[in-house]
C-alpha cells in the first residue's frame, strides 16, 4: 500500500508540472480506491481492512503525505481537494 499511495502522490506532481487545474481521488465505480473502501471487496486483515476508518486509511495518508501537501501548496485547495 505504501508504493501504491507514492504512485497517487507521483501522479499529482505530474498533473501540476503539466498544469492541470486539479486532481481527483476517484473512488467509485470499481476503482482501486472504491475497493480498498468497500466492505464487499476489502477483506483484508492488517490495518488497511475492517471498518471504515481502516478501509479509508490509504484515502487518509495519500491526502496528508506531505509531498501531496506541497503539490497543492499556494494553489487555490478546493480545485486540488
Amino acid at each position: 500500500m505504501e508504493e501504491i499511495k507514492n504512485e497517487f502522490v507521483s501522479a499529482a506532481e505530474l498533473y501540476k508540472k503539466a498544469g492541470c487545474d486539479g486532481i481527483e481521488l476517484h473512488g467509485a465505480h470499481g476503482f482501486f480506491l472504491n475497493m480498498v473502501a468497500s466492505p464487499l471487496s476489502n477483506k483484508l486483515g492488517d490495518q488497511y481492512g475492517g471498518d471504515i476508518n481502516g478501509r479509508l486509511l490509504l484515502v487518509k495518508k495519500i491526502i496528508k503525505t506531505k509531498k501531496f501537501m506541497e503539490e497543492i501548496k499556494n494553489e487555490d485547495i478546493d480545485n486540488w481537494i
